[in-house]
């Protein structure tokens, strides 16, 4: 059963989104330091973590205009608990997309995080219906893990023969994909996957440009993921708000 609809001002609902995507930031970047200081080193871990300053803003101003958004294309300002929802997820997913793009990790602290608040927020009615958001969280990750377990073995032969051949996705971007399956529905998936996509190639093709590279190189998937997780948000059935 959906919870009390709290309606603030406006200036108000955009404050509270905002401030609540930089305490988010704040708080996972500490939370998440430990995790990635494992599979990097102190140093590593520190920089992939540094001068968090510039992200922090983006955070903020990406939460306001996920709530100004929200409110053109649904009618109405959204409810003291779709803000913070909303502040929370955007939080999250700047961490994310900083993080990948450093040093090509998702840490699980932060993924599994956004799965289990998106399914939190399905149950009290803040998003999706909880049935489209577990659907949403099994589909986004066990369909690109088993395409990936099918590439490896078809490919196994050639990288014997070339070398170690990248993988396109690891385990961190089934995370994330199931976390905004939960968050948009798993009807929402096949336009999150495509946008993200559509997204990554300009920056593949300056690379290839740029840097000389290949089909094969490993890049960082996170951040255009967050970004068509945050581009469409607005656009589904998020608040249930109007």
């Amino acid at each position: 059963m959906p919870p009390t609809e709290v309606t603030l001002d406006p200036s108000v609902s955009v404050l509270l989104a905002a401030v609540t995507a930089w305490l988010s930031f704040t708080l996972l970047r500490l939370w998440s330091r430990s995790e990635l200081a494992h599979w990097l080193s102190g140093e590593q871990a520190d920089l992939a973590l540094s001068a968090p300053s510039v992200w922090r803003i983006v955070a903020f101003l990406l939460a306001s205009t996920e709530v100004l958004l929200l409110s053109v294309l649904q009618g109405d300002w959204p409810s003291l608990a779709v803000a913070f929802a909303l502040g929370g997820l955007t939080g999250a997913l700047t961490l994310a997309a900083m993080i990948d793009l450093r040093c090509q990790l998702l840490p699980d602290r932060i993924t599994w995080l956004i799965i289990g608040l998106g399914l939190i927020a399905a149950l009290l009615g803040l998003s999706v219906s909880f049935g489209e958001a577990l659907l949403g969280g099994l589909i986004g990750y066990g369909l690109p893990w088993l395409l990936t377990l099918l590439g490896r073995r078809r490919h196994r032969k050639r990288a014997a023969i070339e070398g170690q051949m990248a993988v396109p996705m690891g385990r961190g971007d089934f995370a994330l994909i199931a976390g905004l399956g939960v968050w948009l529905g798993f009807s929402s998936l096949p336009l999150v996957l495509v946008l993200a996509c559509l997204a990554m190639l300009p920056y593949v093709v300056w690379g290839m440009f740029r840097h000389g590279w290949q089909l094969a190189t490993a890049l960082p998937f996170g951040p255009a993921l967050a970004f068509a997780g945050l581009a469409l948000l607005p656009w589904t059935d998020f608040g249930f708000i109007g």
